[in-house]
């Protein structure tokens, strides 16, 4: 399947004839107009303006964690190899939480 694109009216346009207020009223009444990629591209290329690309706002990330604490070990290991920490052999989810929580305190931020 095709990759889909949504156009609409574009606001900021400002029509310089007759034929671009016709084109505007069109457009306005039209509302969102599903077209095929690039073929809403060349639409709005073709508008000179008249139309914009609907742009679907980006799925929001996960919160971090309020503390170390209530981060899961998976969580725990990928910060502390991103800090560095070697981990080997076993170790304590509080012993994990206290040597990044040391590591982190040693960071100075202007």
């Amino acid at each position: 399947m095709p990759n889909m694109a949504k156009i609409v009216y574009d606001p900021a346009f400002v029509a310089q004839t007759q034929t671009d207020d016709a084109a505007v009223t069109v457009a306005k009444a039209q509302g969102e107009i599903d077209a095929v990629y690039d073929v809403a591209l060349d639409n709005i290329r073709m508008s000179r303006g008249l139309y914009r690309l609907v742009v679907d706002a980006p799925k929001a990330a996960l919160p971090p964690p309020a503390s170390l604490e209530s981060m899961s070990v998976e969580q725990l290991k990928i910060l502390a190899a991103g800090q560095g920490i070697v981990l080997e052999g076993k170790i304590k989810k509080t012993d994990l939480v206290a040597l990044i929580a040391a590591k982190l305190a040693s960071v100075e931020v202007e």
